[in-house]
């Protein structure tokens, strides 16, 4: 073991705990935060989705109103009318039954003049005179309200039903547009935050993952640790060293 560690003596640490830290970690932690980007992307995609959910909301309230507000304006331009109309009829009818009180005494009369009944006729003629000023005030009466309806009934068709028809009309085509004008913005920020800015992380965390190489990781170790002493030499065959030599006494 100690013989291993002094090979490697410029590492800071043990092999193990190196690729741990510079290579598998390294690359680990750049997906974390890949992925802790996409999360940001997803909620603010959310956020942002949300707000035109909200804005489509209000939207529907506003032209709610506004389509309720056009229907009461239409509403009380019949029913306007619907009066008119109904007092019409009610004067002719007053009309009507007091002519026919005056036509049925005016006969009378007639009768009893060929009767020669002259206290009958006395009688009925005042009568008939009351009745004859009460025909001519409702035959007025009449052919004002007849007037008030015909004009009531021009305006009606003329112009306030058009113009609830024009506001109606406008009133959807805002709406579509809005609602198009949504659609669009929903479209816009998801291909914002999921094309633009996800898949670029994603395709980054791909590249991460792709640099994931094990023999190149076994290269940069040994560049970064290596000592570069020179090894021993070459084992080889060593004769032993020759006897002493013997010297003679002479």
């Amino acid at each position: 073991t100690k013989t291993v560690e002094k090979l490697f003596s410029n590492a800071p640490r043990g092999a193990a705990q190196w690729f741990e830290e510079n290579t598998l970690s390294k690359v680990w932690l750049q997906v974390l935060q890949l992925e802790e980007d996409i999360a940001k992307n997803q909620k603010q995609l959310s956020d942002r989705l949300m707000g035109v959910v909200q804005s489509l909301n209000e939207t529907r309230e506003n032209t709610s109103f506004l389509r309720q507000s056009i229907t009461d304006e239409g509403n009380a331009a019949i029913h306007e009318y619907e009066e008119a109309s109904q007092s019409m009829e009610k004067a002719k009818s007053s009309y009507w039954k007091a002519t026919s009180a005056l036509n049925e005494v005016t006969a009378t009369i007639a009768a009893a003049q060929q009767a020669g009944n002259d206290q009958v006729v006395v009688e009925k003629r005042k009568k008939e005179a009351k009745l004859q000023v009460e025909v001519k005030e409702l035959e007025e009466s009449y052919r004002g309200k007849i007037q008030v309806a015909a004009d009531t009934q021009s305006k009606l068709y003329k112009e306030q039903l058009p113009v609830c028809c024009d506001s109606f009309e406008n009133l959807y085509s805002l709406r579509a547009q809005q609602m198009a004008t949504a659609i669009n913005n929903c479209l816009t920020i998801t291909r914002t935050m999921l094309v633009d800015r996800t898949l670029p992380c994603l395709k980054q965390m791909e590249e991460r993952l792709n640099n994931v190489n094990a023999d190149n990781d076994i290269t940069e170790y040994i560049e970064k640790t290596k000592t570069f002493s020179d090894p021993p030499p070459v084992p080889c065959f060593e004769p032993p060293p020759p006897p002493p030599c013997m010297v003679s006494d002479g």
